[in-house]
């Protein structure tokens, strides 16, 4: 049986260190961040040196990413990541009990040093298609693609 994951992919090196794909979320109360898990595709053996997480505000004004305000303690290897040429794997970032505002919205993105990303050779962030945890207002038809956003797990407390 086949397992078919979707994905959107870094092209280039300056997509994946300027961090231009991000996940807008809100928590919905104070809480403490811990970990952010997420999901990465790797394909034909992509060219890079290390990927990190990071967490930025909101700019209300566009709905995009803002100032940063941490980048996780993690980062991972290209040889932590994925030995392989090609394949999925489930990353865990780790940040220093990062205490955000249930009231305000904020980004993740991933980001990190590459050389030679292209569109036959690359890392990619996978979607929530077609199993999102909340589907509320997305049709999961494969035309809506697009719409769903990367899937990612947020690790914390309260406070």
């Amino acid at each position: 049986m086949a397992w078919s994951v979707y994905a959107n992919s870094y092209d280039t090196d300056a997509d994946f260190a300027n961090a231009t794909k991000t996940v807008r979320f809100k928590l919905n109360q104070n809480s403490i961040i811990k970990y952010i898990r997420t999901w990465i595709v790797v394909y034909n053996d992509a060219p890079f040196t290390n990927i990190t997480g990071k967490i930025y505000y909101d700019d209300s004004s566009t709905e995009t990413k803002g100032d940063l305000i941490e980048a996780s303690s993690t980062t991972f290897t290209k040889a932590q990541v994925l030995s392989l040429d090609n394949g999925v794997r489930e990353l865990y970032f780790q940040f220093n009990d990062l205490a955000l505002d249930g009231d305000n919205y904020y980004h993740f993105a991933l980001s990190g040093t590459s050389s030679g990303f292209s569109e036959s050779t690359h890392i990619a962030w996978r979607t929530s298609y077609p199993d999102p945890i909340y589907a509320d207002g997305i049709s999961v038809a494969f035309a809506n693609l697009p719409k769903f956003p990367y899937t990612f797990c947020v690790i914390g407390d309260t406070f």
